[in-house]
């Protein structure tokens, strides 16, 4: 079994549901085995302004799959929740967006996907739920809370209660 970190993001419709159950999801297909996962966050739009906060959060998981079935499969559950890929509006709103953030502490760059995720490290919204649970999660040997205290990232990222 790998272990994998996916990050979850939503800002259309009802977010926090949205999130929530795409965690769920995954969790009960039985290639997966859900680990951990962090709270919810609500967090400003990064680059994009002009759109609704989000809902962020970040949930561990072992798998069976390789990294490629598992873009395939991460596709499918967004598409479930009707995402749309926008490539003129890369970072604007969508109903739910699952990135692979870390897969076996492995280093994969093809046409299709990036692992680590190549931007994990200039994103609060990923690196604040990573460190609530793997704060010591170490990638290129530098754990993820020291990543965090370096971040220049200044967007608002608030655990929802």
């Amino acid at each position: 079994m790998k272990r994998i970190f996916l990050g979850f993001g939503s800002n259309i419709g009802k977010s926090q549901i949205t999130v929530a159950e795409a965690i769920k999801l995954i969790s009960e297909n039985d290639n997966f085995n859900l680990i951990s996962k962090s709270s919810l966050y609500r967090t400003e739009p990064l680059l994009y302004k002009e759109q609704d906060y989000f809902i962020n959060c970040v949930a561990e998981y072992s798998t069976n799959l390789s990294a490629e079935s598992l873009l395939k499969y991460i596709h499918k559950i967004e598409n479930k929740y009707y995402r749309e890929r926008n490539p003129e509006l890369q970072y604007g709103p969508r109903t739910l967006d699952i990135d692979i953030l870390f897969y076996n502490d492995e280093t994969i760059d093809t046409d299709i996907l990036q692992i680590p995720h190549p931007r994990f490290s200039e994103r609060k919204f990923v690196l604040i739920p990573m460190a609530e649970i793997a704060s010591n999660y170490e990638i290129n040997n530098k754990k993820i809370i020291s990543y965090l205290n370096e971040c220049s990232d200044s967007s608002k990222v608030g655990i929802l209660e």
